[in-house]
């Protein structure tokens, strides 16, 4: 009788675990939200608010609610308000959090952002926003090229590498 009881409570306690869904690690979100970002490369740029392509803002926005791990309540959060270039340098109403302010991308001290952060650059002479991949090599929507695309700060010509800069982490990829 007592085998059967152990018996049961073993069974149950293995079947619960079998089907309770098991938390994403941070690390893991954080290489999903960078898959997604890498899978928009090319597509085409389209100011913020229009649906014919992607903006810079909406870029870092929807990879991250695309990423699968994204905890409901982020998930949640991050719809209910959406993020022009300018919110996100705000914290895009407490979802980002400041790593670092620079003269210019270049300048970063980059063992101190992660990939998944974002950069808001540009503020006198209009606003962009790129997602740090990792390797001083940053996604953005750009629209001097008019697509998705992957720059490397060390090729130092980058337009948006030169001016000043503020990195931001997602609350979501920080475990906050």
């Amino acid at each position: 009788m007592k085998a059967l009881v152990l018996l049961i409570l073993i069974v149950s306690t293995t079947s619960f675990s079998l089907f309770k869904p098991k938390p994403v690690r941070i690390g893991q979100l954080r290489d999903n939200y960078i898959q997604r970002l890498l899978s928009y490369r090319d597509a085409p740029y389209a100011p913020y608010g229009s649906d014919t392509g992607i903006s810079c803002s909406t870029l870092v926005r929807e990879a991250l609610l695309e990423s699968s791990g994204l905890e409901k309540k982020a998930r949640t959060d991050i719809l209910a308000n959406s993020c022009s270039s300018r919110d996100l340098n705000e914290g895009c109403h407490g979802e980002l959090s400041v790593v670092a302010d620079a003269s210019n991308l270049n300048s970063v001290n980059y063992d101190k952002i992660q990939p998944g952060d974002i950069a808001v650059v540009g503020y006198e002479i209009g606003i962009h926003t790129l997602a740090y991949l990792g390797d001083k090599q940053w996604i953005h929507a750009d629209p001097i090229a008019e697509k998705v695309i992957v720059s490397d700060v060390r090729d130092n010509n980058g337009y948006w590498f030169n001016m000043k800069a503020r990195i931001l982490r997602w609350k979501a990829l920080n475990g906050k």
